[in-house]
């Protein structure tokens, strides 16, 4: 008897220990992935700062050369127009590439909650799973 409860506490505390690996694991791998989160934030804010760069600082600097050069062929006017709709498209195509990185980014709160949901059922499969093959053996024992 004294055997049996000893070789009960030491399977519980082998299960014990598999819980902290197992917590352990899971919360490495979300840190992985919020990391990962944060890099790909980054990158997109680089993105929409570079958008802006280019709408503010090529808007004052190439705008003054290029209605002079293209004055030679168009009205004045004509001109202006035409280098203003270029570098708007250009901040608006580089501000909707770096809003799109950003919206596929994967909300933190969500992200915790989608790996506890899986460690929870990966945990319930495993732990129904053991309980079902248990049953399993024990009704083949038990068969003449």
């Amino acid at each position: 008897m004294k055997r049996l409860l000893e070789e009960k506490a030491e399977s519980f505390g082998a299960l014990g220990r598999a819980a902290v690996d197992l917590a352990r694991a899971e919360s490495d791998s979300l840190s992985g992935e919020l990391k990962d989160s944060g890099r790909t934030l980054g990158r997109s804010t680089v993105f929409i700062l570079l958008a802006l760069f280019c709408f503010f600082w090529a808007l004052g600097a190439l705008a003054f050369l290029a209605v002079e050069l293209l004055a030679f062929s168009f009205p004045r006017w004509g001109a202006v127009l035409l280098v203003f709709t270029v570098l708007l498209v250009s901040a608006l195509l580089l501000a909707t590439i770096g809003w799109l990185r950003i919206k596929r980014l994967e909300k933190p709160a969500a992200m915790v909650k989608r790996h506890w949901s899986e460690y929870r059922d990966w945990w319930s499969g495993r732990w129904i799973g053991e309980r079902h093959r248990r049953s399993d053996t024990r009704s083949s024992d038990e068969a003449p």
